[in-house]
């Protein structure tokens, strides 16, 4: 069970658990001629689409999510 798994393998397990679950949140299908997405989206912060004011919790999200590729890419390699 995860009970018995090393720190560090747990770190990792975490991270792609978590990781996995951001992805998902923040790559669901946006369609843009429907008006602004009222959800933290991908799509529309990078495409310069979204006009929603984000709080601090959303600019964390962000980070920790920036983060966290690069601490997967780092797995990869």
């Amino acid at each position: 069970g995860i009970d018995t798994l090393d720190d560090e393998t747990y770190m990792k397990v975490l991270l792609l658990t978590t990781y996995k679950l951001a992805q998902d949140s923040f790559g669901d299908y946006s369609d843009f001629t429907k008006g602004d997405c009222n959800t933290l989206n991908r799509h529309w912060i990078m495409h310069g689409r979204t006009s929603r004011v984000m709080s601090q919790k959303d600019c964390l999200k962000i980070l920790n999510y920036t983060y966290g590729t690069i601490l997967m890419g780092k797995l990869i390699l």
